[in-house]
């Protein structure tokens, strides 16, 4: 009889401690790396959520137009980057908004700026751009319809 009970405190044990985890959340392990243009020495800043939804910042050098970063994150979640101007603050042009998700991830930038780049290796991102593309055609398709109206 001892040991059924035993048993049934294990599980139910085992069972609060998953709750626990589910409630709460627990971060999985996410590689972020970089690659820009005349970047080299700069301080390059990542801002996510962490497993409580409050704002991690973290900041690295460029070396050889290179950034490294790593870290967790529950699941996607859109995330933050970008390089402080000379007034010490994030520029739009030297930005970028994209979903982070645990896993290897790229970003190359493919412009002058930063705001131009070009995410690898999430799933989520990969769908979020396939609706800004398909906004930007509705977008252009609704600026010729207005110019004629106009």
């Amino acid at each position: 009889m001892r040991l059924k009970k035993r048993k049934q405190l294990t599980d139910v044990l085992l069972i609060v401690t998953f709750c626990a985890f589910a409630i709460n959340g627990y971060g999985q392990a996410f590689q972020l790396n970089g690659r820009t243009k005349n970047s080299n020495g700069k301080w390059i800043y990542l801002y996510y959520p962490d497993q409580n939804n409050h704002r991690n910042v973290d900041s690295t050098v460029i070396n050889d137009n290179e950034f490294h970063f790593t870290g967790t994150v529950d699941g996607p979640s859109m995330v933050f980057m970008g390089l402080k101007e000379g007034n010490g603050r994030l520029g739009t042009d030297n930005s970028y908004r994209f979903f982070l998700e645990p896993g290897s991830i790229s970003v190359h930038q493919l412009g002058q700026h930063l705001k131009n780049s070009q995410v690898e290796g999430s799933k989520t991102q990969r769908q979020y751009q396939w609706l800004v593309d398909k906004e930007e055609k509705l977008d252009q398709r609704w600026k010729v319809v207005m110019d004629t109206l106009n």
